[in-house]
């Protein structure tokens, strides 16, 4: 991995299709809901008379007046108190990158660049689980080690399997546990591969039932025409 600034590296739109996928599997990915401040209902405003959110703030009690000098304007009085808006963040964090992140507004981009993280958030799910396989369902890693990779959002086993050499520099037991971490995703890999190929077998095998099931009803029917025309001939 090379040295480049964080968000050149891994912001949305900033590298090329073939990096994303081998990148996308060791970050840690956190959607949340972020207060913001509404700013036009708590200061005003100007916007023009058919602005989507004119009735909203009637709603929430701003006031609405002509513009005294633009007919295409309306002022919007504030309503005299703060007023906030919850909004859908993304917080993108490397792993072992405690303190650099990336926390923005959430995109189109992001929710189909990271779909199953953006589900589990709208379904109340957990993320980790959606990211990957979490540390807590692995025997690999103690408590202690979870709670010191945690502090650093590494979560999943995938995160640890990928983390870079510069960021394995800050724990203790990091060159084991990563490979402990390939290690397992390499088994379960191949545990895969080996269902795919019985299953195959298995549709084989099936396959290869039914045929020959269809042989048999075949030839039970041929041998019953060959006894019918014998008698009949007899």
């Amino acid at each position: 991995m090379s040295d480049r600034p964080f968000h050149t590296e891994y912001d949305p739109g900033s590298i090329g299709d073939e990096e994303i996928a081998k990148l996308d599997r060791r970050l840690y990915i956190e959607f949340h809901l972020h207060p913001m401040e509404d700013l036009l209902a708590t200061h005003g405003g100007q916007i023009p008379p058919d602005h989507p959110r004119v009735e909203e703030l009637k709603k929430l009690g701003a006031e609405i007046e002509p513009h005294p000098k633009d007919p295409s304007l309306v002022i919007v009085r504030p309503v005299g108190r703060p007023i906030f808006q919850e909004v859908e963040y993304i917080k993108i964090i490397p792993p072992g990158g405690k303190d650099n992140y990336n926390d923005r507004p959430v995109t189109i981009e992001d929710k189909r660049r990271f779909p199953a993280q953006y589900a589990a958030f709208k379904q109340g799910l957990s993320q980790d689980a959606a990211s990957g396989t979490p540390l807590t369902e692995v025997s690999f890693v103690n408590t202690a080690e979870r709670e010191e990779l945690k502090y650093f959002n590494v979560r999943t086993v995938e995160q640890l399997a990928n983390i870079s050499d510069r960021e394995l520099q800050k724990f203790m037991v990091g060159n084991t546990l990563r490979a402990k971490a390939k290690n397992y995703l390499a088994a379960h890999e191949r545990a895969g591969e080996t269902e795919r190929v019985v299953e195959a077998l298995s549709k084989r095998d099936a396959e290869v039932a039914e045929l020959r099931a269809q042989l048999a009803e075949l030839r039970a029917k041929v041998e019953k025409s060959a006894e019918k025309a014998e008698v009949a001939n007899g």
